[in-house]
């Protein structure tokens, strides 16, 4: 029987306080479903973290305790390396704009990791790219390991970045054709009349010979 002036937290570390003796009692052949269990308790952890990171970060709260950044607070208090605490706030700043991934993994639907991978798709092309296949990707997260749907989401990468570089080759190319046309425009307006060349380009099309 939980009491009221306990947090959730508090009943989470109560739960966690009785687990090692409970685990010892159960089978070793049978703890498949603790591990896995184990691991969705901590990927669900994950995402609570992470808003609590981002507002936490937003609100400035690190300042309090002397940090200049969210960053060196979480690799200090977070007991976390560099890395892993450059990651988590990184990470956490990119799931706001991407509230289905967050959900599924506050639901344990995807892991941490899968999680990490939709946020740096994120950070490299944008997060209204990954919101417009967020369905789609998520549905691949869920059947494969995050090693696996890492690659798929590096090929979702490339294929946006193949579509946008080729949508600004069309768009310079249009820019140089209509400055081209209107330099020959000028051109041809400022001698009084046209040339033959001239009307060869815009009587009928442009003809280079």
């Amino acid at each position: 029987m939980c009491r009221s002036s306990e947090s959730p937290l508090d009943r989470i570390l109560s739960g966690l306080g009785d687990l090692p003796a409970w685990v010892a009692e159960q089978p070793a052949d049978q703890l498949g479903t603790v591990i896995i269990k184990g691991r969705e308790i901590i990927d669900r952890s994950e995402a609570v973290t992470a808003e609590a990171t981002r507002r936490f970060d937003k609100a400035g709260g690190y300042k309090a305790d002397g940090f200049l950044g969210m960053v060196p607070w979480l690799r200090v208090n977070g007991k976390l390396s560099g890395g892993a605490a450059a990651e988590r706030v990184e990470t956490a700043r990119q799931l706001k704009e991407l509230p289905r991934t967050e959900e599924a993994l506050a639901r344990g639907e995807i892991g941490y990791q899968h999680a990490v991978a939709m946020a740096r798709a994120a950070e490299h092309v944008g997060a209204a790219q990954v919101r417009k296949a967020e369905a789609t990707l998520l549905k691949a997260a869920e059947t494969m390991d995050p090693g696996q749907f890492v690659g798929v989401a590096k090929s979702f990468e490339h294929q946006v970045d193949a579509e946008a570089v080729l949508a600004e080759a069309n768009r310079a190319h249009a820019r140089r054709i209509s400055r081209w046309a209107r330099s020959a425009m000028a051109w041809s307006g400022s001698r009084g009349r046209s040339s033959p060349r001239s009307r060869r380009c815009f009587g009928r099309g442009w003809n280079p010979s």
